[in-house]
């Protein structure tokens, strides 16, 4: 079987726990973040405010989230859990589970506080965005340029490169260094930067830095320690800095023992709250459920300024652009249904799903059925969390729970994902599909009927119809051309005056350099005002200009 696939056709307690961790050294595929911008990917319906009460199917879509997410908890035998679903600033669930400990009956609530474990590495790279921001690093700068003494050996027959690791490398497990860090935990781990520097220092680097990735949480330990020097105060502090920026009352490193859910070994002893110390900024923080609810509104947000004094430490479009950047791209092709991991961003691991041919139970998802979802999981001694968003759609889901050992904690995570991709994403993209404002223009019927024209090579037509299927409620206007590339009918909707542009259709490459897969039809009117013509303009070729038949 493929290790970086989840297949939705097989049982979840077969799927695969953290597959693309354990395929290291990855080669690097491609550096650059995957191409974007105008017509790149198929679009999802436009976001919406949802009404109050919340409609039929928004009610189904909440209640089939809370009931996978208590068939997880049941099977992974977990103590206590919590999972809350975000729709944009609007938290739909809020889904407990359990109890804080074994034995009690104090019951789980939003605010109990869990061990997220490695999703404390998103604050880490969050406080490394907003110094970046401020100036006062770059995220390519060099690691010596902060810690001079950062000197591990480079692998054997390798020169070290003028370009050396950098923040973005050991912010997105790039900087060759080990999985795990240079520390015991609850036994060595408070101790310094420059102790710890003296023992990576005695390393060898795995791969040469910036070419491949290596899970590891000795290179966000670095990071976090780093970036203290940078900001003047400990990295703890920092986290409490942002907590309070985004009224996340219930994160720390130091929790409230009266409102945490307590982790247990297999044996069904409970796990010591053991301090990372150094590694804090790898996996040492709690957080609770409305917390985790807050972090993903935050990250959902479009078109919101940096201000700290109204929740926002990050503005929006350098959260939509970290969200997006790719450091390594595995060009798997993704069968459907099922999600693969395909992607690592700054510290995001990303998969695609596809959706084309849809399993029972899900809902197609026409002009969406293969998209990206952003994910980064958790786990510590006795404690698993998941966070995962789809930003087009303005999702965002986040679980945790504590649990004794259980064999089917591996699939947790994927549980949660799938929940996501096949349950909140395709029920969401339904919803908001049927309520999308028309993309009609005034008088669709002025466009009506067939071009031609002269193109290199011959001649070329095109014919503009109404909606010949209903599939998009009769919204849009269809056009179809066999010597243009479309012989079957392709969506147009209405821009603005007589411009409209083609819904882009899915595709497996989501991307052309060869004319594109997005045209944009200018429509000209002749001096009676009836449309006459039709410029067609490709991404990458020369408009075609094409006469109405009849004129």
């Amino acid at each position: 079987q493929n290790p970086w696939a989840w297949d939705a056709a097989l049982p979840r307690s077969t799927t695969l726990y953290d597959a693309v961790k354990a395929r290291f050294p990855v080669s690097l595929h491609s550096a650059q973040p995957q191409a974007g911008g105008l017509g790149s990917c198929p679009r999802p319906p436009q976001p919406v405010p949802l009404p109050k009460p919340p409609p039929a199917a928004i009610l189904e879509l909440i209640n089939k989230v809370a009931n996978d997410l208590d068939v997880l908890f049941e099977k992974a035998n977990a103590t206590g859990g919590v999972g809350v679903l975000v729709y944009g600033d609007e938290v739909l669930l809020t889904h407990t589970y359990g109890t804080k400990q074994l034995g009690e009956k104090s019951p789980v609530d939003g605010s109990t506080m869990f061990r997220i474990g490695s999703i404390s590495k998103v604050f880490t790279d969050l406080m490394l965005h907003r110094l970046h921001e401020d100036g006062k690093v770059g995220i390519d700068d060099p690691v010596t340029k902060f810690v001079p003494n950062y000197r591990p050996k480079w692998p054997p027959g390798k020169n070290p490169t003028k370009r050396g690791t950098t923040l973005r490398d050991l912010g997105s497990h790039m900087a060759a260094l080990m999985r795990y860090c240079p520390c015991n935990f609850g036994v060595s781990c408070n101790i310094t930067l420059e102790t710890a520097l003296e023992r990576i220092n005695e390393w060898t680097l795995l791969f040469e830095p910036g070419t491949a990735v290596m899970y590891s949480n000795t290179g966000f330990s670095v990071l976090g320690r780093l970036l203290e020097k940078v900001e003047g105060k400990p990295w703890e502090e920092s986290l409490q800095d942002l907590a309070k920026i985004l009224g996340m009352e219930s994160t720390s490193c130091s929790p409230d023992l009266n409102d945490l859910a307590f982790g247990y070994s297999a044996n069904g002893q409970q796990v010591p709250l053991y301090d990372l110390g150094i590694s804090n900024p790898a996996g040492g923080v709690f957080s609770s459920g409305d917390d985790m609810a807050r972090f993903l509104s935050f990250l959902l947000r479009d078109g919101v300024s940096r201000d700290d004094n109204s929740g926002q430490p990050l503005d929006s479009a350098t959260v939509r652009s970290w969200l997006k950047t790719r450091v390594l791209t595995n060009p798997s092709n993704v069968p459907a249904p099922s999600l693969y991991y395909t992607e690592w961003g700054v510290p995001w691991q990303n998969l695609r799903v596809n959706l084309d041919s849809v399993a029972p139970g899900i809902p197609p998802m026409k002009n969406f059925s293969r998209f990206f979802i952003i994910s980064k999981d958790g786990s510590v001694p006795g404690y698993n969390s998941q966070l995962a968003l789809q930003p087009d759609l303005k999702l965002g889901l986040f679980a945790s729970m504590t649990t004794g050992g259980s064999r089917e904690v591996p699939s947790f995570f994927s549980d949660v994902l799938m929940t996501l991709a096949f349950q909140a994403a395709p029920l969401m993209y339904s919803y908001l599909e049927g309520v999308q404002p028309s993309k009609l223009p005034p008088s669709p019927q002025d466009y009506l009927g067939e071009y031609r024209g002269r193109v290199t090579g011959g001649t070329a037509s095109v014919s503009i119809s109404n909606d010949p299927s209903g599939q998009f409620g009769g919204k849009v206007l269809y056009v179809m051309s066999n010597n243009l590339g479309w012989p079957q009918p392709q969506p147009i909707e209405w821009l603005e005056g007589d411009t409209f542009q083609m819904v882009p259709e899915p595709s497996d490459v989501c991307f052309s350099i060869e004319g594109g897969i997005l045209w944009v039809l200018k429509f000209k009117r002749s001096s009676k005002g009836e449309v006459s013509q039709v410029e067609v303009q490709g991404m990458t070729m020369y408009p075609v200009v094409l006469q109405r038949t009849g004129y």
